[in-house]
């Protein structure tokens, strides 16, 4: 609308008529797009205060306060917290933390608590996670800073590394995002497996789930 004036002053007697339809024309967009601009504005501010909301989700009713770490999930029937905790740094727990301490619901102490498990991969420390896969090092970096040369920087760096040689050394792809797999059970589900490096997972299953997928993939 600042554009306006300046459109105004170039009206006169000696514009023409070509111009002064011309100058109309532009005005009328003008107006038009700072309608629109208001509108779209104001739905922008709208959908901010709705996300504002949405990312305030409780959680001081999963964590423990003796242990400072948040339970993975809670049962309902029982009202109880679930007996396992979300415990290592190197995942995705630590984005959750990560939140609920910025935003007031968690103390600072319980960044602390989530375990920093190292190992060497190639020389290279690197904090263990509990699969080795990319998605619990890499996906909090979705909104989480870094910060050079600080353990957690180090490790996305060689799990980064390790797993595109990983993934040369036996044929496999790789990547930060957990494949959905079709699990045959007594009900048919649907869930997601891992593409993972199994040295730096302290799950304790990961040698037998890689085993048998490499060799359904070396049997075709």
């Amino acid at each position: 609308m600042e554009l306006l004036p300046a459109i105004e002053q170039r009206f006169g007697s000696d514009t023409s008529p070509e111009e002064r339809e011309g100058l109309d024309e532009i005005r009328r967009l003008i107006t038009k797009a700072s309608q629109r601009a208001r509108v779209r504005i104001a739905t922008i501010e709208r959908l901010a205060l709705q996300s504002g909301a949405f990312a305030r989700m409780e959680v001081d009713f999963l964590f423990d306060k003796t242990r400072k770490l948040l339970a993975i999930g809670y049962n309902v029937g029982e009202r109880r917290r679930d007996a396992s905790y979300y415990d290592l740094l190197a995942s995705e727990a630590r984005l959750s933390t990560f939140v609920a301490i910025a935003q007031g619901q968690l103390p600072q102490e319980s960044w602390f608590s989530l375990g920093r498990m190292l190992t060497r991969i190639g020389g290279e420390p690197i904090l263990l996670s509990w699969s080795g896969s990319m998605f619990e090092y890499l996906m909090p970096l979705l909104v989480m800073p870094t910060y050079e040369n600080t353990l957690l920087d180090e490790t996305y760096k060689v799990a980064v590394r390790q797993q595109i040689e990983y993934g040369k050394k036996w044929g496999l792809r790789g990547g930060c995002r957990n494949p959905a797999i079709t699990r045959s059970t007594f009900v048919s589900t649907t869930s997601t497996g891992r593409l993972a490096c199994p040295a730096w997972g302290s799950n304790a299953v990961l040698p037998r789930i890689w085993s048998l997928r490499l060799t359904r993939r070396r049997s075709r």
